[in-house]
């Protein structure tokens, strides 16, 4: 893991040579500083608004550099940014139990989109992604490790460097440390758990694996001829085009020896380029298309969500849990739409409106897909499916589609998925609503309790009044790491959870009749494994889908 850091630390410094030349530093000034210059000279010459937009240009592309350098990740107060890191990592595994779920419905849109934009099939390789998946044969994914592409899971392994240091550490930062460090852990394994690793992990592969046969299967064809064919041809010589690839260029790629890592399966990888400098281009190439169709956080996306905050103060913590959970969305917004107003402009549209043409569409499959997830997820946790006539529920569609789901139930009632204000969620992220629920659980049942005390009531009466088993129970449904994992949350809220909410809390059977009440009345759900129950009751009511549950 250390050697893997020093590598990505190296490879960030050659190309920052490679870029700016020998003295990166000044030759960034001084393109901010001519960035500038002419932008100020638009202005003069009646271009109206041209120094603020260049200021604001200028701005981002600082921040990306910085998170690019590293100079904005490194902590003002590394114990301030060693308690954030860890709260969010803690959070995220608290709460992602069942992204896979939100995943797998609208993948294939973004899928599609990429294809679309380079020419490959729009259907991709069901069968390819199919064994990558496969946990009984990993002949597949070997030969994809084979394909010259790092898949980011490789990087995971530099968390073990801080268990390294521990050893070294005093007794009291030996904990704090060790702490930390499980934290950072937690994310990754409840990941892994729900089959979110193995699935992102295996969409990517299919995808450079379609890309690499589509080299092969046009090695025959010249620029000129691809310009000629089908529809799927022109969008490949235009994506070609696009990326800086002229005909001599394509003539050297497509004299690169054929990769058969299997009887039929024919390839050419950007590793067997002859130039290297050619091969990295193409390599970089395909991995760009490849964040298209899975999207990843981006520097741009850094810089819109942190700008240039560093970890260790206060702002730049609180900026960080308020950004959590937000980079899908802005992400996959910002380089799909770029790469509509680009191919729309190429085409002499106006870009806006060739953006908003396309997001139409976009937006549309998004949120079929967000309904999927939703009702796939209602499923996961004992109920019955949501009523679809709801207007509230394409409006949640739309924003599950999008990568904003917490957000999406705003639309049906005051308290998110986590049992927090929507809005609490919206302005302060999710580790802002988990130390609510922290200080409510603690500070808040105190005030109560002083409270209760102060109007005449015993001791015994201050404390049952203040509700501290149901509180305590409801925590743990909340925040228990692994515990919202989608094959196991409902197993773990009814048999375990209810059952403990039971011994503590002596109205707990009046509670879970007012929640299944609560969930009839706002949304017009059954549960099929009702809470308090120990068991399913019965089959889901799929009916309740088309509104037959109101």
């Amino acid at each position: 893991s250390v050697m893997m850091g020093h590598v990505d630390e190296m490879a960030r410094d050659i190309a920052q040579l490679q870029i700016l030349g020998p003295n990166p530093t000044a030759q960034w000034k001084w393109l901010r500083n001519a960035a500038q210059r002419e932008a100020q000279l638009e202005e003069a010459a009646g271009v109206k608004g041209a120094t603020d937009r260049a200021k604001s240009f200028v701005q981002t592309a600082d921040a990306m550099m910085g998170h690019y350098t590293g100079t904005l990740s490194t902590p003002i107060n590394s114990r301030l940014a060693g308690w954030g890191s860890s709260s969010r990592a803690m959070t995220t595994a608290m709460m992602l139990g069942s992204a896979v779920i939100s995943d797998v419905p609208t993948a294939p849109v973004f899928g599609a989109y990429a294809r679309a934009f380079t020419g490959l099939s729009k259907t991709g390789d069901m069968t390819r992604l199919a064994a990558l998946l496969n946990p009984a044969d990993g002949s597949m994914r070997a030969n994809a490790r084979r394909s010259g592409f790092v898949i980011e899971q490789a990087t995971d392994g530099m968390i073990r460097a801080t268990q390294d240091n521990l050893r070294i550490l005093s007794v009291g930062e030996r904990l704090d440390g060790g702490l930390n460090a499980f934290a950072r852990r937690m994310p990754a394994a409840v990941m892994r758990a729900q089959g979110m690793t193995a699935w992102d992990a295996a969409r990517k592969r299919s995808f450079r694996f379609e890309f690499m046969g589509a080299l092969h299967d046009r090695r025959g064809l010249t620029l000129a001829d691809l310009r000629k064919g089908d529809d799927e041809d022109k969008a490949f010589a235009t994506w070609l085009g696009a990326r800086g690839f002229n005909e001599d260029d394509w003539a050297a790629i497509r004299a690169a020896p054929v990769w058969e890592p299997a009887d039929g399966a024919k390839f050419l990888r950007p590793t067997d380029v002859a130039d290297q400098t050619l091969g990295l281009r193409l390599a970089e190439a395909i991995d760009m298309e490849t964040r298209i169709a899975v999207p990843q956080t981006t520097l741009w996306t850094r810089a819109k969500l942190l700008g240039e905050t560093r970890p260790g103060t206060v702002a730049g913590e609180a900026r960080r849990s308020w950004a959590m959970f937000r980079s899908f969305s802005l992400t996959a917004t910002h380089m799909l739409g770029e790469e509509l107003m680009m191919r729309g402009q190429a085409k002499g549209q106006a870009p806006f409106v060739a953006g908003a043409g396309g997001a139409a569409g976009i937006l549309f499959f998004l949120t079929l897909g967000g309904a999927v997830a939703i009702q796939m997820r209602e499923l996961a946790s004992g109920k019955d499916p949501r009523p679809m006539d709801d207007p509230r529920f394409w409006m949640a569609a739309a924003m599950q589609g999008g990568g904003l789901g917490i957000l999406g139930d705003f639309f049906y009632a005051t308290e998110a998925r986590n049992g927090k204000s929507a809005t609490q969620v919206a302005a302060f992220g999710p580790v802002g609503g988990a130390v609510g629920d922290a200080w409510g659980l603690t500070g808040g049942n105190a005030v109560e309790i002083a409270d209760g005390l102060r109007e005449g009531e015993d001791l015994s009466e201050a404390v049952e009044g203040a509700r501290i088993g149901r509180d305590a129970v409801d925590f743990a449904r909340r925040y228990t790491p692994g515990g919202n994992i989608w094959f196991l949350r409902t197993a773990y809220s009814r048999l375990v959870l209810d059952n403990l909410q039971r011994i503590v809390d002596p109205e707990a059977e009046e509670d879970f009749a007012r929640s299944r009440k609560r969930l009839e009345r706002d949304r017009g759900q059954g549960q099929f494994w009702a809470e308090g129950d120990n068991a399913p009751s019965r089959a889901p009511e799929m009916a309740t889908a088309l509104g037959g549950g109101r």
